[in-house]
This record gives structure tokens, C-alpha cells and sequence, in this order.
């Protein structure tokens, strides 16, 4: 139930990508093709606010990372692989 309260306060659009911008490291930005912010016409925009930003689409609902953890881990994977190998650390992998 406590979910479905609306927040008492929101970010203007202008405050969101200004929070954006300062992300200075590797992100990547999984998305539910039938999630909520997949198809909000902010989104695009808001991608190219982070420097360092990847994006996919996997195929799903706003609860995907719990409904289907394994669709979610293939897209974090080769991400986190390619993060580590940049830092010369070892990556364990998240999901076999």
C-alpha cells in the first residue's frame, strides 16, 4: 500500500538532468520495454545527461529486476565485465 502513495514532493525536469549531470563514472541504465520510463518522452534526453551512460531494454514490467533477475543480470554482465577490465580489477559474475 505504502508504494502507491503519491510523494509529497517532485524534481522540476531541469533538476532531474542537473542531478544527472553530475554522474561522472560508468552507467548503465536497464530499462522494461513496458515499464514506466521506458516510453516517457524525457527519457531520451535525460540518457545523454550522464557522460559515461549505456542503455538497454530488456522485456518486461517496472518490477522486472524481480520478476525476471536473469534478463536483468545478462544486461549488468558484460557491462560490469568491461567496467573491471577498464579498472584492471576481477569481475564475479552476478548470474551465471
Amino acid at each position: 500500500p505504502a508504494l502507491r502513495v503519491a510523494s509529497p514532493s517532485y524534481f522540476s525536469e531541469q533538476q532531474v538532468q542537473a542531478v544527472l549531470k553530475e554522474i561522472h563514472c560508468p552507467t548503465l541504465c536497464v530499462m522494461a520495454d513496458n515499464g514506466y520510463i521506458a516510453n516517457r518522452a524525457e527519457m531520451k534526453e535525460r540518457l545523454t545527461c550522464v557522460e559515461d551512460m549505456q542503455s538497454t531494454v530488456v522485456s518486461g514490467d517496472h518490477h522486472v529486476h524481480m520478476d525476471t533477475p536473469e534478463l536483468v543480470a545478462r544486461a549488468l554482465n558484460p557491462f560490469l565485465k568491461s567496467a573491471h577490465q577498464q579498472a584492471g580489477t576481477q569481475q564475479p559474475a552476478i548470474y551465471p
